[in-house]
Order: structure tokens, then C-alpha cells, then sequence
């Protein structure tokens, strides 16, 4: 197993972006569904810019849309997923195992993560306290960058799962053809979470 050869972030960006991501993700996360234009004033961006930025969220897979309204953005979405993130006493979903980590990692939150072990589908729940959970048997897994195209769900989310142990990880690493990519102990998965989702602080 391999680590990407791109050191790339899924949420690296230009700052306007970054900035929209950060509202969207404050706005999702409060149940809120804006308009492109609605992020632009939340974010401090000009509307033009805030649409042209959405549509190429849209077109990487990096943003959700229904009916005009953002419902994901920055890996959190109010959509069903297998993933549940349950913040400020309220369900929402993340896009893959990895994002429920790091949001609540990166802005210390008290959160509960409820997924499942990408090779058993054991139920695996974490809890977090001001963005710290208590070491856990669980390990990760992150596709490698450079290999995933531009398709941020597809190619990236569909395969940054959680499983219950390292064993298990290996075994569906094997049944899987070997992808490349790179496992992660939850405590360096709860770091990289935070490296990528500090913007959104």
C-alpha cells in the first residue's frame, strides 16, 4: 500500500473557494440550504465569482445541489448517506467515513460519528469531545489522490471508509485488487482531518 504521490488536500482550493466552503459547510451544518449568491454574501465573495465557484464544485463532485439550494459541500450534507454525523444535537451525513472524522477533528467538535466497517459492515460509532475521541481500534483508508481523477464522490468518497480493524482493512485491501492508497491509524486520520478541514474553522 502506497501513499499518493500528489501531497494535494480533496479541499485544496483558491481562498474564495475555501471561503465558500466554509460558509456552505456553517450553513449546512445549521440546516440551512443556500443559493450560490446566498453563500457569496455569507462568504464575502462577489455573487458572479460565488456562482462560478459552485459550478466547478458541481463539476468535481465537490458540492451538492437540489433545487438551486446547496445541501453538501466540504464533504457535509443533509442528504442520506451510510455515514452519520450527528452535531449540535442534529443528524447530517458526511460523503465518506473520512470526512466524519475530520470535520469534527478540525473544529473541535462534540460530535457522534455512526458508520461501518467498509469490509464486515460491523456498525463502527466514535465519539468525539471539543474534536478529540479516545483511541480506537478502528483504521482508515485514503485513496490516492492522483489516482482518483476529478470525480470527488466517486472516485475519492467511495472508498475513504473506516473499518474495525487493521486486519480488515488488509483483507478488503486484498479482495479490492490492491488499489493504491495508504491505511491510517484513527489518531493519524483524526490529524489529517484537521490539516484539511482548518479552513473551515
Amino acid at each position: 500500500m502506497t501513499a499518493a504521490a500528489d501531497p494535494a488536500l480533496p479541499l485544496d482550493g483558491q481562498p474564495d473557494e475555501l471561503a465558500i466552503q466554509r460558509a456552505g459547510l456553517a450553513a449546512i451544518r445549521s440546516g440551512q440550504h443556500l443559493t450560490p449568491i446566498e453563500l457569496g454574501v455569507a462568504a464575502d465573495v462577489d455573487p458572479m465569482r460565488a456562482q462560478a465557484i459552485i459550478d466547478g464544485l458541481l463539476g468535481r463532485q465537490a458540492a451538492t445541489v437540489s433545487g438551486g439550494r446547496v445541501d453538501g459541500i466540504a464533504g457535509l450534507t443533509t442528504r442520506p448517506t451510510k455515514h452519520t454525523l450527528t452535531i449540535d444535537g442534529h443528524e447530517r451525513h458526511t460523503w465518506c467515513a473520512f470526512d466524519a472524522v475530520g470535520i469534527p477533528a478540525a473544529l473541535g467538535l462534540d460530535a457522534v460519528v455512526a458508520t461501518r466497517c467498509g469490509y464486515c459492515s460491523a456498525p463502527i460509532d466514535l465519539r468525539f469531545n471539543a474534536g478529540r475521541t479516545d483511541p480506537a481500534e478502528s483504521w482508515g483508508w485514503l485513496p490516492a489522490l492522483d489516482r482518483c481523477g476529478n470525480q470527488l464522490i466517486d472516485e475519492f468518497c467511495s472508498t475513504a471508509d473506516l473499518f474495525c480493524s487493521r486486519d480488515h482493512l488488509d483483507q478488503w485491501h486484498s479482495a479490492a485488487g490492491s488499489p493504491p492508497g495508504e491505511a491510517h491509524a484513527l489518531g493519524e486520520l483524526v490529524q489529517i482531518g484537521q490539516a484539511v478541514w482548518d479552513h473551515c474553522r
